[in-house]
């Protein structure tokens, strides 16, 4: 039976720009590429990896009628086929009946998502739903959208709902954190066709160096960025639906977020906590502030099991991204993206490139870490990723694949 195999990349190629250079003994790269197995599992290719466990079956074809016929083989190889399809179901109905209940005690548990990680030994305060010190604490008026605007049902449900009117808008935040039965709907209608394209970039600076906290529910038609370096938490009892969710807590450059995300005429990465210089064709130093976490440090990026993240797919069958940013990447939850494409990356610097069109392997962004520092580089992967027709990029310094990769053809 065909497997899934991973695309092992160690960027270093003569000519390549020198940020490509230093990635090159400090990160790895691995693609998951659309095929016919259900469920796919990698090892940590930082040690070369090793094979996925294949069925039993003979290591030698004899000619003749006997037990080597090609009638018999091809029972034997029936049955290998049947049995691997059947445990990689019950692993992922497993998986799935896991997440359910890890969903159901989230919804039904407490209002915070447990232990500080940028404060050990302290829990994370409360998150009150809507707008307000705590909560979707916002800082000033946003440019290119309106102010939030809240309602909240009979039943205790709140909504909060901002309608963008430029394809690009800025909100700046105190606190981004999202209450349990709190929606936030970014309206960005006013895109039509062209939806897909329009960005909301929200940052957020808590000065207590607290994650930002999603206990609740985000939706949007377009592109969702949000960027807090003291990281970002996705609760089980959280629910994202967009076409594009990027997810940071590593400073955004603002110098290609004004010269296009991917317009890298300098080749500086899109996400990075340390100074960047500027470049000869133009582009201006890329300097980022200080996280405010205690210890200075830039936060991780967690999905608690029973999260559920999400970029839906058209009838067209064009998809969105996932993206998860940050010095280490945990997903313990779900993400979907058919059609498109889920990244994981961890480090300092992150740095997306379009992908050559002339290669139909692989649809989406290829992704590139630079400086890990002595605390980044971990990706790790223990929930379920389901990406039909799709693919899955982890990028860092150490890649643990340990849940369950569902892809087909």
């Amino acid at each position: 039976m065909p497997t899934v195999t991973p695309r092992r990349r160690r960027h270093c190629r003569s000519g390549e720009p020198s940020w490509f250079h230093r990635i090159v003994a400090l990160a790895c790269a691995l693609t998951l590429l659309p095929g016919p197995v259900p469920v796919a599992y990698a090892a940590d290719i930082l040690r070369r990896g090793t094979k996925a466990p294949t069925a039993s079956g003979p290591t030698q074809v004899e000619s003749g009628a006997g037990a080597g016929s090609g009638a018999e083989m091809a029972a034997v190889a029936r049955t290998n086929a049947q049995d691997a399809l059947s445990r990689n179901t019950m692993a992922l109905q497993s998986m799935q009946t896991m997440q359910a209940a890890a969903r159901a005690a989230a919804i039904s548990g407490a209002n915070n998502l447990g232990v500080n990680p940028n404060m050990l030994g302290q829990t994370l305060p409360d998150v009150p739903n809507g707008l307000g010190v705590g909560g979707l604490d916002i800082i000033d008026a946003p440019v290119g959208a309106t102010a939030p605007a809240q309602a909240v049902a009979v039943d205790g449900k709140t909504t909060v709902n901002i309608v963008q009117d430029q394809q690009q808008a800025f909100i700046n935040w105190k606190t981004f954190n999202v209450g349990k039965t709190t929606t936030l709907n970014f309206d960005q209608s006013a895109g039509g066709t062209s939806v897909g394209q329009w960005i909301v970039f929200n940052k957020v600076t808590d000065p207590t160096g607290n994650p930002t906290q999603i206990l609740g529910s985000i939706q949007a038609q377009g592109q969702v960025y949000v960027i807090n370096q003291n990281g970002i938490i996705f609760g089980g009892s959280s629910q994202v639906n967009t076409h594009t969710l990027v997810a940071s807590a590593l400073p955004i450059n603002d110098n290609l977020v004004s010269r296009g995300l991917l317009n890298q005429l300098d080749v500086q990465f899109l996400f990075s906590a340390i100074n960047q210089a500027s470049g000869i064709k133009g582009t201006p130093v890329h300097n980022p502030a200080t996280a405010l976490t205690p210890d200075g440090k830039t936060g991780d990026v967690t999905v608690q099991a029973g999260a559920r993240l999400s970029s839906p797919t058209t009838p067209d069958h064009v998809g969105g991204r996932v993206a998860l940013i940050g010095a280490n990447v945990t997903n313990h939850g779900s993400i979907a993206t058919p059609d498109g494409q889920t990244i994981l990356a961890a480090g300092l610097q992150v740095g997306f490139v379009e992908h050559n069109s002339s290669d139909p392997s692989l649809r989406g962004l290829d992704v590139y870490v630079g400086d890990v520092g002595t605390y980044a580089g971990t990706v790790i992967n223990d929930g379920l990723i389901d990406t039909p027709r799709g693919n899955v990029t982890m990028t860092g310094k150490g890649i643990n694949q340990n849940g369950v990769i569902t892809s087909t053809t």
